[in-house]
């Protein structure tokens, strides 16, 4: 298939507004950031704690991914 302008969305992506499906991992996306700015967490759970956390990272990661597609924008590999 031919190159999109920049800025044009992949033809499945095209019947959707782009305000629709963005708000919900737009929060996912703030909340994370939002836990990952909180101090890190200590004492005897402290493990589980971390890597609930990075799991935590990965799924957000995954879900803000997964609406890019959806509206036709690739995603980026690190911020």
């Amino acid at each position: 298939p031919p190159a999109l302008p920049p800025g044009a969305l992949r033809p499945p992506a095209a019947p959707h507004a782009p305000t629709a499906p963005a708000p919900r991992p737009r929060g996912v996306a703030a909340r994370t950031h939002d836990l990952q700015r909180e101090p890190p967490a200590a004492g005897p759970d402290a493990a589980g704690a971390r890597a609930a956390e990075r799991a935590l990272s990965g799924a957000a990661r995954h879900t803000v991914a997964n609406a890019l597609d959806i509206l036709g924008v690739d995603a980026p590999d690190s911020m």
